[in-house]
């Protein structure tokens, strides 16, 4: 769903989005690449990526596969 609308169910009920870090709407190589973290590797990608990039508090996945959760309007 990341892949195609940019958010999961959890996502829209939060009402967030994953977006490219330049703002533009994810393609399907980015949101998996996003995703593999998320589904693999979850408490790894939040810990490395918390201490390798602690002022964007971005996971490692997100970071690699350059995306970022944004909050909607």
């Amino acid at each position: 769903m990341e892949g195609s609308s940019g958010q999961s169910v959890g996502k829209m009920v939060m009402r967030l989005k994953v977006v490219h870090a330049n703002g533009s709407t994810l393609d399907m190589g980015n949101a998996a690449v996003e995703s593999v973290g998320k589904a693999f590797l979850l408490p790894l990608d939040c810990i490395v990526g918390w201490i390798l990039y602690p002022r964007s508090r971005q996971r490692l996945f997100n970071r690699i596969s350059r995306t970022t959760v944004v909050k909607m309007d």
